[in-house]
């Protein structure tokens, strides 16, 4: 089942795919040498799932607990990812190589995003179920 996150074509399936690409986004502009926005990449309220997050259309689900999660874990994503993206912004890619790899914040950061996306899908199928119930 697609569930529609916003009126546009987000849901949270291509959120949560989006989101699988960070890793390999990053290492591609830290081997291309292009320039990095360390502020856009550090705010939460950017990408795609942050600006539906942050939007009235998220705010149905405040009262969430699977939805706050998902807006913290996402916060500290961001947090890392743009930590990441500093130190792109000044060359030291050994140092890039080491905090994507296994084991790290980013990675921890990232599993836990995937994970709360997942787990506010599976409650928004259960309300659309039980909505859909005679």
């Amino acid at each position: 089942m697609v569930i529609k996150i916003t009126e546009d074509s987000l849901t949270l399936e291509n959120a949560l795919d989006a989101h699988s690409k960070w890793t390999e986004w990053l290492k591609a502009i830290a081997s291309s040498g292009e320039p990095i926005d360390v502020d856009t990449i550090k705010r939460d309220d950017c990408c795609e799932l942050g600006k539906w997050l942050h939007s009235p259309a998220g705010m149905v689900y405040s009262n969430s607990p699977r939805f706050t999660r998902l807006v913290t874990t996402h916060k500290e994503f961001h947090a890392v990812a743009g930590a990441i993206a500093y130190e792109i912004s000044v060359s030291a890619y050994k140092v890039v190589e080491t905090m994507l790899q296994a084991g790290t914040p980013f990675a921890y950061a990232s599993e836990e995003v995937a994970m709360a996306i997942m787990e506010l899908k599976t409650e928004a199928e259960g309300l659309f179920q039980d909505w859909k119930k005679p």
